[in-house]
């Protein structure tokens, strides 16, 4: 709402107005930030008092070791679209210019965040988890169907039936693809993280069926697909975490297209209607004009 008001103060010529309301976004954003500092601070020290060792985070953990290459890819295009692009008072260019960048690495900026949190849950014990969403904790488990190929040419599925809570608030229901999680891993079948305590596995994990017993408690039966080129095992889940990101491989490279071909201009604009969308121009018509807007009733 500041901001916008801002904004609003900017375009209007209002300067003084706009200055005064900038500051304001400014000394609350720093005491925001000064505040957090503080809180982990003294946190730190609360811990250390009690003998808790801080564990650092592993930026490399999230990212699969093939990406490494796409992401120097990503920050060089961000920041060559960026150069010579000021932090206020851009021009039209500037700002597309400015968007483009920031889309370049959007979604795996927000995929980060799912990634923390799944290796954060798998380098702490099952009892220390927190009540998250879409995250089954078991009770038990039990092999209803054994590993067995639906078909000659697939690979072999088996079925477990797990008896647990699901978090507040979790809407996981038939047909979702989530992942399985181990507290004794199979070498091959599951993936260990650095420094993980317990194991998720490699292959594909399908909710079949979720239901409730007669104590209230969540019934999950998982399909789950043995990984290629591994040997069957009798270890049962003991926690369901949520799939993967939905992927958004073409949609990324299809950005980085785009911005690869405004680099390739010398900084400019090709005439293609992205870039129209960008720089918030109309949109060009071979013959007539734009529909007029018609109101309501």
């Amino acid at each position: 709402m500041e901001y916008h008001a801002f904004r609003q103060a900017r375009e209007a010529g209002g300067e003084g107005l706009a200055d005064r309301l900038l500051e304001q976004i400014r000394d609350y954003n720093q005491y925001d930030c000064d505040s957090t500092l503080a809180l982990r601070d003294w946190l730190l020290a609360r811990a250390g008092g009690h003998g808790v060792e801080p564990r650092g985070a592993d930026p490399a953990a999230a990212d699969e070791p093939e990406r490494s290459d796409q992401a120097v890819e990503v920050a060089r295009l961000e920041e060559r679209l960026r150069d010579g692009v000021p932090e206020q008072d851009r021009s039209a260019d500037g700002q597309a210019r400015a968007m483009l960048a920031a889309a370049v690495g959007f979604n795996r900026r927000e995929d980060k965040p799912f990634w923390w949190a799944h290796f954060d849950r798998l380098k702490t014990s099952l009892d220390d988890w927190p009540d998250q969403r879409e995250v089954f904790v078991a009770e038990s488990a039990e092999l209803v169907g054994d590993w067995a190929k639906p078909t000659p040419r697939s690979r072999p599925h088996r079925q477990v039936r797990l008896v647990g809570r699901w978090g507040a608030g979790s809407q996981t229901g038939a047909g979702t693809h989530v992942k399985a999680v181990f507290d004794t891993p199979v070498d091959g079948c599951h993936d260990v993280p650095v420094d993980a305590l317990l194991g998720c596995s490699r292959s594909g994990v399908m909710v079949q069926s979720v239901d409730l017993d007669a104590e209230g408690r969540d019934v999950v039966v998982i399909d789950e697909t043995l990984p290629k080129d591994t040997g069957e095992h009798a270890v049962l889940p003991v926690a369901l975490v949520p799939g993967n990101p939905v992927p958004m491989g073409n949609i990324d490279g299809a950005v980085r297209e785009v911005a690869q071909a405004v680099l390739d201009a010398g900084g400019n604009f090709p005439p293609l209607p992205a870039f129209d969308l960008l720089r918030r121009l109309p949109p060009r018509l071979t013959s007539g004009g734009l529909p007029g807007n018609r109101g309501v009733g």
